[in-house]
């Protein structure tokens, strides 16, 4: 009948045609999503430790040192590790919520309880290595935190690196550097030496 409107419909290969690009735009995602998440990982990390910085800039100006479990005469010839954070939170500079910047995402760890003690300030609990026996303003100080698994210029597998490729450090200055690996060996060029690195294990 002359006037009738008819509808047409997709042919079989339009259909292909769809189906195919929706595929090849799945594929897309799907490979990318987790570079994308790593990069967002690594954002994160470096947050949490620059807010890290503002909490050890408080206790410093506080107390005229940084957090610390070890005796005064001591404290800047041996350290304890994460377990020197302690007292970050045992002042209240760092609050509960807070303590979920010790945690880089994408790390398997145990949560902290609803009243932390000193022994749960580990590495089972906390995805950074801490270096308490930096000597405040003193320019020449080694980082004093980083990604756990750095140890004498190395990547450590067995210390369960946050990334694979390299780790964030957070220097003195307050500055978060990303140190890369290549073949597991850290290549810190002119940030700092693989010696100061070393001493960020636990």
């Amino acid at each position: 009948m002359k006037g009738t409107n008819r509808r047409r419909g997709f042919t079989l290969i339009e259909l292909l045609i769809v189906i195919s690009i929706i595929g090849i735009l799945a594929t897309l995602g799907i490979t990318t999503f987790p570079i994308i998440k790593k990069e967002v990982n690594k954002m994160k990390s470096k947050s949490n430790l620059s807010e890290m910085y503002k909490l050890l800039m408080i206790y410093n100006m506080t107390y005229h040192t940084y957090p610390s479990m070890q005796p005064k005469n001591t404290m800047y010839t041996r350290g304890g590790g994460v377990r020197d954070l302690y007292p970050l939170y045992q002042t209240s500079i760092m609050n509960k919520d807070a303590l979920q910047l010790l945690r880089p995402p994408g790390c398997a760890l145990i949560p902290f309880s609803n009243n932390p003690t000193p022994d749960e300030f580990n590495k089972e609990h906390i995805g950074y290595s801490y270096n308490s026996t930096v000597v405040p303003d003193d320019s020449s100080n080694p980082p004093l935190l980083a990604e756990r698994g750095a140890a004498d210029g190395l990547l450590k597998k067995d210390e369960k690196p946050v990334f694979e490729d390299g780790i964030h450090i957070l220097m003195c200055n307050g500055q978060v550097k990303f140190i890369p690996s290549l073949n597991g060996r850290l290549q810190p060029g002119d940030v700092t030496s693989a010696d100061q690195l070393g001493k960020l294990l636990e």
